[in-house]
């Protein structure tokens, strides 16, 4: 995949733009929660399930954003199954949102907000991908200044 000089790809701008659309939802998801709790508070039973496919998803991710020689995979996977089974729930309860507002433009603007946060993701992206490169290139000049000249030697 073609990199720029700060190491941006495109498959983590769009990883990090989907992170963000996905945190957006989570207190938009706890709002609704709320709301369809006292309208239809059967829909509750459905928490577990939502808590199960979550903490299931969270360990897919985990297995597919790191290779696996990295150190502690398993803890990684108990960290991304505990966020998943915690954010999932809220995330799908954002479609139940319509059914407590009943204003025809609180839609857009819940819209407006969850694309906005998407981009903060990508714009939080760019910037830490920037200064992390910036401060590993900073890094490799200062040892490159600071070693001795390489020895030579002369046979003869």
């Amino acid at each position: 995949m073609p990199r720029n000089p700060y190491r941006i790809t495109a498959a983590g701008l769009i990883g990090s733009a989907a992170l963000g659309v996905y945190l957006s939802t989570v207190p938009l998801g706890l709002v609704a929660m709320i709301g369809v709790a006292a309208l239809n508070p059967s829909m509750l039973l459905t928490i577990p399930f939502y808590a199960g496919a979550g903490a299931l998803s969270g360990v897919i991710v985990a297995w597919l954003t790191r290779p696996p020689r990295t150190t502690g995979p398993s803890l990684r996977r108990r960290r991304f199954a505990i966020a998943g089974a915690l954010t999932l729930p809220f995330a799908i309860f954002v479609g139940q949102l319509d059914v407590i507002i009943r204003d025809s433009a609180a839609g857009p603007r819940l819209g407006g907000l969850i694309f906005f946060c998407g981009a903060a993701g990508v714009v939080t992206y760019y910037l830490l991908r920037r200064s992390n490169t910036l401060r590993e290139l900073r890094r490799r000049a200062d040892a490159a200044q600071s070693s001795p000249p390489a020895r030579v030697t002369t046979r003869g």
